[in-house]
């Protein structure tokens, strides 16, 4: 606090002062800022809000706390990513339904492969050493509104993610998996266990797909701190 350091600077001058060494793949270093892209705040009453407040059953208060934003000319939600600082460092989009359309996903090019969620993070979560990971932005927004601290993959399967944040998720001795229960998001579970450690990651198992389709199926809070307090290796 003295020295104004972040809590990824304070563990990094920690480890070198201890001799500790992390054997992480190097990747770029220099990624590009996000540029403006037309993107807005949306509307309370406009087709994003309602969209994620009617069909996918999240509070106005939680989609406006994420910051979400819309893209009138490509018919999507935006996402913005912000770093442990609060600075923005990618966009994630989502396509709106539209019949006989399949979703479109995907994030702002050459920019940093973050993961979602950062800037909701609390001092608890990292007084507890804890954090959830799951997948997909939507998700991630479920999980918080259930009062639970979480963060989000990237837009596909790819691991990159990892690197970028290894040191921010060093802050954390636990980290709890919610991924999807298909055979995609398995692959996804055991790709994040492979490189972040079978030591501090632990298996959320839900009866459902994933978070968000409990929600609209009604599942309460309680329902979901129990899955992830019966998390295991």
């Amino acid at each position: 606090h003295s020295k104004n350091l972040s809590r990824t600077e304070v563990l990094r001058e920690a480890k070198s002062f201890l001799g500790i060494v992390d054997h992480v793949d190097s990747i770029q270093k220099s990624w590009a800022s996000p540029k403006p892209n037309g993107c807005s705040p949306i509307d309370t009453n406009g087709k994003v809000m309602g969209y994620l407040v009617n069909k996918r059953g999240l509070e106005p208060s939680i989609v406006n706390k994420y910051k979400v934003l819309g893209d009138r000319v490509k018919n999507a939600i935006v996402f913005p990513c912000y770093d442990p600082k609060g600075n923005l460092v990618n966009r994630s989009y989502r396509t709106l339904p539209v019949d006989g359309e399949k979703k479109k996903v995907w994030q702002d090019a050459e920019c940093a492969p973050c993961l979602f969620g950062w800037q909701m993070v609390t001092n608890e979560a990292y007084r507890k050493r804890a954090i959830l990971i799951c997948e997909g932005q939507i998700d991630c927004m479920t999980w918080r509104q259930w009062g639970i601290e979480a963060l989000s993959v990237p837009n596909g399967s790819g691991m990159s993610w990892i690197d970028y944040e290894w040191e921010n998720l060093a802050a954390f001795d636990n980290i709890y998996l919610a991924v999807d229960s298909d055979p995609a998001g398995q692959a996804i579970r055991d790709k994040i266990i492979q490189r972040l450690g079978k030591h501090r990651c632990l298996l959320v198992k839900m009866p459902y797909k994933d978070a968000n389709e409990a929600l609209q199926k009604g599942v309460p809070a309680e329902d979901a701190q129990e899955w992830v307090g019966d998390a295991e290796l």
